[in-house]
């Protein structure tokens, strides 16, 4: 029979349980999306007003984050990359300042096009110095990088969340696996957004069969 359409049950849970495990984080706080565009399409319906809030991008980056942003209403701010391809993060920060209605920042680390990582710290200072603004690292391309994640930030920084993907490092891309990692408070509020049975089960079945304990092992030490 065709089971395209049958609901994911306990494959989804186990599924869960193994990111929870692979991350190292509760499974209160991470939420799996189907591929990071609807993780991006959810964070931004969740806390954009339409016609009236902001988000806030560094071009050139991901052009999802404005796509989706136009479909919710919402407006794009940009503090374009310096002349090495590198975040200004004193920019952000004058335009944080000057924006009151800016409420998500999207940072890609590593970025793509340029490959280099952000500062962890750059970007947890500036998430401490604007409480009320929600960044959102896109870290598609973390397997590949130098600085340490940061999930190991959301547990102190409840206005970080962290953007992951089954697509790259794992080469899943067909299962289009999306995975929001944050605070608990921010992940219940998107909870409610993102439709319940929006995994199809052989995408998680693809996941798991890579997420195996020697699978977690083997790459574990590249993912934190």
């Amino acid at each position: 029979g065709n089971n395209s359409n049958r609901y994911p049950g306990p494959h989804l849970k186990t599924l869960y349980s193994r990111l929870a495990e692979l991350y190292a984080v509760d499974q209160d706080q991470l939420l799996i999306t189907l591929g990071s565009d609807e993780g991006i399409n959810t964070i931004i319906r969740a806390f954009c007003e339409a016609k009236e809030d902001s988000i806030l991008i560094c071009p050139p980056t991901f052009s999802m984050y404005e796509t989706y942003a136009i479909i919710q209403g919402a407006t794009t701010l940009s503090v374009v990359l310096d002349d090495n391809l590198v975040v200004d993060f004193d920019g952000l920060q004058k335009t944080l300042a000057k924006s009151p209605k800016t409420k998500i920042v999207f940072l890609c680390s590593p970025q793509n096009p340029a490959g280099s990582a952000l500062p962890f710290e750059r970007i947890t200072n500036l998430s401490k110095t604007n409480q009320n603004v929600l960044f959102v690292i896109d870290e598609a391309y973390q397997e590949f990088s130098e600085e340490p994640s940061l999930i190991l930030a959301i547990k102190e920084n409840p206005n970080i969340v962290v953007l992951r993907t089954m697509s790259k490092a794992w080469g899943n891309a067909g299962a289009r696996i999306g995975i929001i990692l944050g605070n608990k408070d921010v992940i219940s509020i998107l909870q409610k957004i993102v439709p319940p049975y929006g995994i199809p089960s052989q995408s998680t079945d693809a996941v798991l069969e890579t997420l195996t304990p020697a699978g977690i092992n083997r790459v574990k030490k590249e993912i934190i």
